[in-house]
């Protein structure tokens, strides 16, 4: 059985199975193998989270040689008297003392058939980083109202993360809403504002805005404006 590979969207979840990973030290490349096919992502996805981290990860070592035949009988000889006992991070551990990697023990197992006589990867269970304390602390403060920031602040966690747990309370029904924040909104400002439209080019409205000439020419257009040398192709409205 191939393993699918997908994009993965990091969460607390799987950032927690790394962290455990990472926490034991520097976690070696047959280990990001494993977390790879746990995960269901690939091994480049692992590796940039964990140095994201903080986290040491051990380089891939280099590609060892295709199998010999008298390799691959052996394989094929290994995997069918253990058959259902191991995944493929655990065959490239145990055969050969660890010869091949889990991609190329996987590959050679493909072209040898006996994919159903591996072991299917399990998928990491649920590991919550916050404490049913914690959890706690957030519903109380939520239902009484209090600002995102003022929650963030109360359980030491950053605005981000909190977000994120809300997001997962409110999808198991424990809050009835994301906390609001406190701080103002954004104010969009209007980048053609106090400009001179039709007596400026479009080069230089660009430069003033700090957008490329082409941005200005469909921002133009979408207002039906002209600038001093370009008009959209439809009734212009001449800005003084």
């Amino acid at each position: 059985m191939t393993t699918e590979t997908i994009k993965i969207k990091w969460d607390e979840t799987n950032t927690a199975v790394l962290a455990a990973a990472g926490a034991e030290g520097e976690v070696s490349y047959s280990r990001v193998e494993e977390l790879a096919e746990e995960l269901g992502t690939s091994t480049r996805a692992v590796s940039s989270k964990l140095r994201s981290l903080g986290y040491e990860v051990a380089k891939k070592a280099a590609a060892s040689a295709v199998f010999t035949a008298e390799e691959g009988t052996a394989l094929a000889n290994f995997v069918t008297t253990n058959a259902g006992a191991f995944t493929y991070a655990e065959l490239a551990t145990h055969f050969l003392s660890g010869k091949f990697t889990a991609k190329q023990v996987q590959g050679k197992v493909l072209a040898l058939e006996l994919t159903k006589s591996v072991k299917p990867s399990v998928k990491a269970e649920h590991v919550s980083t916050y404490t049913d304390a914690e959890v706690a602390s957030i519903i109380s403060a939520v239902n009484a109202g209090e600002f995102i920031e003022v929650i963030a602040e109360t359980v030491g966690r950053d605005v981000k993360s909190l977000r994120g747990k809300c997001l997962s309370l409110l999808q198991k029904e424990m809050i009835t809403g994301i906390p609001k924040s406190n701080k103002p909104a954004a104010v969009k400002v209007d980048a053609l504002d106090g400009l001179d439209i039709s007596a400026l080019t479009v080069a230089e409205i660009a430069a003033k805005t700090e957008k490329t000439e082409r941005g200005v020419k469909a921002m133009l257009t979408r207002r039906n404006i002209a600038a001093k040398d370009y008009a959209p192709k439809t009734k212009v409205e001449v800005v003084a």
